[in-house]
């Protein structure tokens, strides 16, 4: 037989969403297994992006064709293969990742759905994938291919109306044995996008939570790369990178090992050499709280804000059960997120809402209690039905009265060539202890916490009424409840906001597809009528109306302390104090990123960078002052990483943009650096 030709795919939209996305190492490592098996025996190409295949097929058909499955592609896969078998019928069409059912009948009707589709190779995809090319190098056609079972795939049998799954699987727990994507050259040609280094020094995870398949699809095992390749690796992407200063790993657990405590050193190393990266994303490991310590003080300003450390998803004993999850010690985790606030170093932890057992008390005290701990930044989530996960299967969604609703995945939808495909996810809006008005009710308070916390924007603010005895959560409830009060563009863009929050909801897939597909609601999606919700209206607040927004949080905040007999002159100056510092040191984008002012200076009555520096020590009152004066500046090393990813990120609008770019940067970098004038 000659050459077979091989097209392996990890599609992302980008017909309106430039990215950046991620380098398509998935198929990487497959294309790479499948060299080392098959040497010259295969010629394979890569893409990230629907066009540049759609094009490739057209202008010389290939044998196979492999595309990675996600919740986020799952549209526009089964929309490629769709055309493929509308171009050739003797194309192969395989897909792998971990959208794929747990329980027999929802696979049966998940592969009778896609009956374009010939084989799905179950976790992990090389071995599984150079089964079904040994397959094909001894067939003559798909239908012989599907005479007998192919280990590590499954696949559905049109004659017998049923699954086809071997009854052994094979795992590669010795990772060596995949060549490395990077070393070997096969992921050179991406340095030249626009697309983030994405890695793994290990794979698997040991845990079974309900929610996620990353356990399940590893058998709740954790296999290693060698320690000298994942060094190499950092290195060889530190030389080779041209428009990204960011990096991510997709390690589930990152410090689980003794050993990435040198990774994290060589990552430091590498930084203080080549200058990158700059920011990388990890998810760090729950079960090894001074190895974490260890390895953030030496990472120290590279972490990003996304980074999570001791999520929680939910803080409630009968959610953690209902959900196989076992959490850290709370003790222990405030412990820790005391020591990383001293020390300057970024971490956050996540809550999910709609788990099951999870009420509209349980989810607002969890909230509390995590600003009670200190926690730098809280991620919330809604619960998102997750293909391959056991909580996504029919018998739990009856035990725990699960009910979804259907919504647009931001950036998800183009039309490439004469296909068009619209992106959905399924989320939790109803369970037997939750309903979809309590989960709603949730909507603007998320909004808020990463507005105002997380994204620091008025973090001094929240600290201080922290100070006073006030939980930022009661502050964040009270500015929703009363934003009928507020000036009327503020309670206009808060009115928009809970429109869209209610309105994005669709019953079924098709109605959503349906309302998309209308041509004057799809040149909408394409002007930026739809995005996350969060960064839109950040940014809406942001360029629109800051100063009044700035006007109603602080009026909220005196009013609050008034009405429990809690305010005098000396705090309104501290409040004041504040709020004159909120306005200075926050970068204001609004006529664009070349008008930016590189300095300002400004004198307050507190000394506000002493008491940031040592946040939890003493009150704001204790740095009264007879005046200080301190200088806003931006260093050049801020300002290029700022235009880099601006760069990276700039569309038409500027409120698309900024909400893009801070998806992938530090919050460090929204504002100027402070220092004594």
């Amino acid at each position: 037989m000659n050459t077979c030709k091989i097209y392996l795919a990890d599609l992302v939209h980008n017909y309106v969403s430039k990215g950046p996305h991620t380098f398509p190492i998935n198929v990487g490592y497959i294309a790479s297994y499948a060299k080392k098996c098959y040497g010259e025996k295969v010629q394979i190409k890569l893409f990230k992006y629907p066009l540049d295949l759609i094009n490739a097929i057209k202008q010389d058909n290939p044998h196979i064709v492999g595309l990675s499955n996600y919740t986020w592609n799952l549209d526009i896969n089964n929309k490629i293969i769709s055309w493929i078998k509308s171009q050739s019928r003797d194309i192969v069409t395989i897909y792998g990742g971990p959208d794929y059912p747990i329980g027999r009948e929802e696979s049966l009707r998940y592969l009778m759905e896609r009956h374009e589709l010939d084989f799905y190779v179950l976790n992990q995809g090389e071995t599984g994938f150079v089964n079904i090319l040994e397959r094909y190098f001894s067939c003559d056609s798909i239908n012989e291919m599907k005479k007998e079972p192919v280990e590590n795939c499954s696949f559905y049998n049109e004659n017998s109306n049923e699954i086809i799954i071997s009854d052994t699987y094979e795992y590669i727990e010795d990772l060596e044995e995949i060549p490395s994507p990077y070393l070997s050259g096969i992921m050179d040609e991406f340095f030249e996008n626009n697309l983030i280094p994405l890695m793994e020094t290990n794979r698997g995870c040991p845990y079974s939570c309900t929610y996620c398949a990353w356990g399940r699809s590893s058998k709740k095992k954790v296999f290693s790369f060698s320690l000298e390749r994942v060094k190499e690796e950092i290195e060889y992407i530190a030389k080779k990178i041209k428009r990204t200063d960011l990096l991510f790993f997709g390690d589930a657990n990152f410090g689980i090992f003794e050993r990435d405590v040198e990774i994290a050193e060589c990552m430091r190393y590498v930084k203080d050499i080549y200058d990158y990266p700059k920011s990388i994303y990890v998810a760090w490991a729950k079960t090894a709280p001074q190895r974490t310590i260890r390895m953030a003080e030496i990472l120290g300003d590279i972490v990003g804000i996304a980074s999570p450390f001791g999520s929680f998803q939910s803080m409630d004993s009968t959610v953690t059960k209902n959900i196989k999850r076992t959490n850290m010690n709370t003790n222990e985790f405030k412990k820790i997120q005391d020591y990383f606030m001293e020390k300057g170093i970024s971490f956050s932890s996540e809550l999910i809402l709609g788990l099951p057992g999870e009420t509209r008390e349980t989810h607002l005290n969890g909230l509390k209690s995590l600003f009670d701990y200190n926690t730098a930044a809280i991620i919330c989530y809604n619960l998102r039905m997750l293909g391959g996960t056991e909580l996504n299967t029919d018998e739990n969604r009856r035990k725990f009265d699960i009910k979804t609703k259907y919504r647009l995945i931001d950036g998800g939808f183009g039309k490439y060539d004469e296909i068009v495909s619209i992106e959905h996810e399924e989320m939790v809006l109803h369970t037997s202890t939750m309903t979809m008005e309590d989960a709603l009710y949730f909507r603007p308070i998320h909004f808020l916490i990463q507005f105002l916390w997380n994204y620091k924007y008025y973090g001094e603010l929240l600290t201080l009424l922290k100070e006073e005895g006030v939980n930022p959560v009661d502050f964040i409830v009270k500015i929703v409840d009363d934003r009928n009060s507020a000036p009327p563009g503020i309670r206009k863009i808060f009115d928009n906001f809970m429109h869209e929050a209610h309105k994005e909801w669709f019953d079924t897939k098709h109605d959503l597809l349906e309302y998309y597909s209308k041509p004057e609601n799809f040149e909408s999606l394409c002007k930026g009528g739809f995005g996350k919700l969060n960064y839109k209206y950040m940014y809406t607040f942001l360029l629109e109306s800051k100063k009044e927004f700035d006007s109603y949080l602080f009026t909220t905040a005196i009013n609050m302390l008034a009405e429990n007999g809690e305010i005098n002159d000396a705090k309104r100056k501290q409040f004041n104090n504040i709020l004159g510092f909120t306005e200075k040191v926050c970068i204001d984008f609004t006529n664009g990123f070349e008008s930016v002012a590189t300095e300002k200076v400004s004198e307050y009555e507190y000394d506000i960078l002493k008491w940031k520096q040592e946040t939890g020590k003493r009150p704001l009152s204790g740095f009264r002052c007879n005046g200080v004066r301190l200088k806003f500046t931006l260093p050049e090393e801020q300002i290029g990483a700022l235009k880099k990813l601006y760069e990276q990120c700039k569309k038409e609008d500027l409120n698309q943009t900024l909400r893009k770019m801070v998806e992938y940067m530090s919050e460090r970098d929204l504002f100027y650096k402070v220092d004594y004038a």
